[in-house]
Order: C-alpha cells, then sequence, then structure tokens
C-alpha cells in the first residue's frame, strides 16, 4: 500500500514538472533595445485607444487592448531586471550594438515610450465611465515597474 501512494506522489511530481509552463530564456538585451522593442509594440495599440470615444471605450473592447500593453511592459520590466550587474557597455549598448549610449539617450527612448502610454491613457480617461478606471490603473502601474526597473 506504501508503495503505491509514494508511485502516486513521484508519478504526479513528474508529470507536474513536464505540464508546467515553459519558461522561455530570454536573450539578454541592452536597455536602448528593450525599451524600442517596447515603443514597437506598443504604438499600434496606444493608437487604437488614441481613438476611443463614448461608444467604443467600454471594458469589452479596451481590455485586451490594456491587457497587451501591460504583458508588453511587464515583459519589458522583465529583460531589464536580466541586466542587473552587467558590464555598462552591455546595459547602455545602442541598438544597433555599436556604441555605448549617454543616459540621456536611454532618457529619450522611456520619455518617448512613456508620453505614448499617458496619452492613449489620457484619450481613454477622456471618454470612459469610471468601471474602466480599474484597469487603466493596472496600465499605469506596470508603466511604473519600467521607470523603477531602469532607474534602480
Amino acid at each position: 500500500m506504501r508503495f503505491f501512494a509514494i508511485t502516486s506522489v513521484l508519478f504526479t511530481a513528474a508529470v507536474g514538472v513536464f505540464a508546467g509552463p515553459v519558461v522561455e530564456r530570454q536573450a539578454l538585451q541592452s536597455v536602448a533595445v528593450v525599451l524600442t522593442d517596447l515603443t514597437s509594440t506598443v504604438t499600434p495599440l496606444a493608437n487604437q485607444l488614441l481613438y476611443a470615444t463614448a461608444d467604443n471605450a467600454t471594458q469589452e473592447i479596451l481590455t485586451p487592448i490594456i491587457g497587451d500593453i501591460s504583458t508588453a511592459v511587464t515583459g519589458a520590466v522583465s529583460s531589464l531586471n536580466l541586466l542587473v550587474g552587467l558590464p555598462v557597455d552591455v546595459i547602455l549598448a545602442s541598438v544597433d550594438g555599436t556604441t555605448i549610449l549617454a543616459a540621456s539617450d536611454i532618457a529619450t527612448i522611456l520619455a518617448t515610450v512613456v508620453n505614448l502610454i499617458f496619452t492613449a491613457t489620457n484619450a481613454v480617461l477622456l471618454v470612459v465611465d469610471i468601471t474602466i478606471y480599474e484597469v487603466i490603473y493596472t496600465l499605469l502601474g506596470a508603466l511604473g515597474q519600467v521607470s523603477v526597473a531602469i532607474l534602480v
């Protein structure tokens, strides 16, 4: 009887390991590459939010768009966290990897994506009712994580 109990526990653990989510190994990318990729991903989504009206700014329409933006921002945070402790020439490498960028160059790239998201968020907040605010706050929280990840 004990044999079956142990076997069942081991089998369950083994199945759990193989059936669990596959974690992709992220390649190291410089801050410039991460933020440029984030901008490219977020731009078409933010453009959809810029054209929100009182008629089409419903939770059903906005939630997937905001969710995709939040996912992209969260992915950028994960990529930036991988850079902690690496040499400056890796962290501040340009997009093509040929030069080292100044902090002001990184700030300009960050400002572009932050401005893009805040402008889109503002457009939505001007036309939605109070029920969608919780979804927007989730996005703003994720954006704050990117800013903190870069500053720390």
